[in-house]
């Protein structure tokens, strides 16, 4: 083959390479978006079940108000055609004096919104009089206190700060790469004055590739997610700690 087909044949295989990388991260960006639809589609159902929830107990509670005004008391017609002394008795003291009203029920709260608008003093320190007898909703409220951090921002050379870090999970590399391998490769990116702590990961589950967490320092972290610095099919996202360890031998990835 002359040089010119050699040039040719290069300039396809860079091309495919560069189609290829580029296929991983719409890949990568599809899978974000479908996450992010699923997570959008999950919030509008529980709104939508939280508003036919309060719909449904505003309407059972004004039936049960109107049906127990319309409900009318039953007379005993014994009792009424019935002429006992006590009964002529007890009616000629009625005739004198007006008959009080029978009592009307009070209504319930037509949604959860309108009672928690009510505060008691009580909800404040977190306490619930149970022996009051009352079933009006109270609301709750917590007593932790806001502290925020703050960080200094002033150049002093007396005392030095340690950066703060981040972790990133690495998978699917190969099987035969050492915690030293990775560090060599993240040290001809970062530098070889760079902060790396690296712990390569024991499944519970045998697997066909490798998992690594790395730790780098903040102003690192954003390097090592740029899907150009990973080799192709390597799969990488932030470290997510769903605990404290008690002992760093026992981390292990699914």
């Amino acid at each position: 083959m002359c040089d010119f087909e050699l040039n040719i044949m290069r300039e396809i295989k860079a091309t495919v390479a560069v189609l290829a990388i580029e296929n991983s991260k719409l890949r990568q960006e599809l899978d974000e978006a479908k996450m992010k639809c699923s997570s959008y589609e999950q919030q509008i159902r529980s709104m939508e079940n939280v508003v036919t929830r309060e719909k449904k107990e505003s309407s059972g509670n004004n039936t049960s108000c109107q049906t127990g005004l319309s409900t009318p008391i039953p007379v005993n017609k014994q009792a009424k055609n019935s002429t006992t002394p006590s009964t002529l008795s007890h009616t000629s003291k009625l005739e004198g004096s007006e008959r009080e009203a029978p009592p009307v029920p009070r209504p319930a709260e037509s949604s959860y919104a309108a009672a928690a608008a009510r505060k008691s003093a009580g909800a404040t320190s977190g306490e619930v009089n149970r022996n009051s007898g009352n079933n009006d909703w109270i609301e709750v409220t917590s007593n932790r206190r806001n502290n925020p951090i703050k960080r200094g921002n002033n150049c002093i050379t007396s005392l030095k700060a340690v950066e703060r870090r981040k972790y990133l999970h690495v998978w699917r590399l190969d099987k035969g790469t050492t915690e030293e391998n990775l560090k060599e490769y993240i040290m001809q990116i970062l530098g070889n004055d760079s902060e790396i702590v690296i712990q390569k990961l024991k499944p519970k589950i045998e697997r066909d590739y490798a998992s690594f967490k790395v730790g780098v320092t903040l102003s690192n972290f954003d390097k090592l997610c740029d899907p150009e610095v990973w080799p192709l099919n390597v799969e990488f996202s932030e470290w997510i700690w769903f605990r404290y360890p008690t002992n760093a031998a026992r981390l292990e990835t699914k």
